[in-house]
């Protein structure tokens, strides 16, 4: 398998740890890991599926992970400038599955329109999260966590669907 593939179940577990650790102690440092984490994975996963989805060399491969910040700031600064909600952040990556499910077609696109699916879903159970604590005492927040996990999966599995055969799955 492509050493491009095999850094994502790696990350995979990163995310989870440095999640986990803000969950045990949330502080300004763990809360930076947690983020930097997931944001690692998104621009690792983006520039692995442009390289291998449409054959695209390394070296320009790697201009969509600085493309997808740019495009990240964009849509925040458009949609929510002044609002003071920019939905964790999140929306940029959900708008991002979609483009990427819409643009890889096949097999691949059908998978990342499905993680975009779920992780519309897991995006609305974080919102909710706080105005059904009152109503809901266990909260949807732990479904956020579950549901991004497959996400990641999803993403994951994407990539690996784009290796061609020769490549050495």
């Amino acid at each position: 398998m492509p050493r491009g593939i095999r850094v994502l179940p790696g990350l995979i577990a990163v995310v989870g740890v440095c999640s986990w650790t803000f969950h045990m102690a949330a502080t300004a440092p763990t809360a930076a890991l947690d983020s930097l984490s997931i944001l690692v994975f998104i621009l690792v996963a983006v520039t692995v599926l442009v390289h291998w989805r449409w054959g695209i060399r390394w070296a320009l491969a790697w201009l969509a992970a600085p493309g997808f910040v740019v495009f990240a700031a964009v849509v925040d600064l458009a949609l929510f400038a002044g609002a003071g909600s920019t939905l964790g952040g999140y929306l940029p990556a959900l708008l991002a599955l979609v483009g990427f499910g819409v643009a890889a077609r096949g097999a691949t696109g059908r998978v990342l329109l499905s993680a975009a699916g779920v992780f519309a879903v897991s995006l609305t159970l974080r919102t909710v999260d706080g105005p059904l604590c009152g109503s809901v005492p266990v909260g949807t927040h732990f479904l956020w966590h579950c549901l991004n996990a497959v996400v990641l999966f999803l993403v994951g599995y994407a990539a690996l669907l784009s290796v061609p055969a020769r490549a050495g799955r």
